[in-house]
């Protein structure tokens, strides 16, 4: 029996090696990863220190923002998520899980 297929509303505190694992297992992998299967992320923020911030309460593009920092270092100021808040301001201010 599966169980019921889950939401997870994710904020990314920076966008270090960690945070970038994290996403890239997540958005472009989870299909090698049977236990995430069910498992929904929606990443409603990636924020970092001076590389720019992506918020979007309907779901960050994670596919296009991996491609953005491993190509130019940073989010484009042309991504439609691109975003003015800092970190403090993201926790306080979006609706996320963990």
């Amino acid at each position: 029996m599966s169980s019921p297929s889950q939401q997870l509303r994710i904020l990314l505190i920076w966008f270090g090696y960690v945070g970038r694992q994290l996403a890239h297992i997540v958005t472009l992998e989870n299909e090698q990863f049977p236990n995430l299967q069910d498992l929904h992320p929606v990443f409603v923020g990636v924020t970092t220190l001076s590389h720019g911030t992506l918020a979007n309460e309907s779901g960050v593009d994670m596919t296009r923002a991996l491609y953005e920092f491993e190509a130019e270092g940073r989010f484009s100021d042309q991504n439609p998520d691109f975003h003015t808040l800092d970190s403090a301001e993201a926790v306080e201010s979006l609706d996320y899980d963990v």
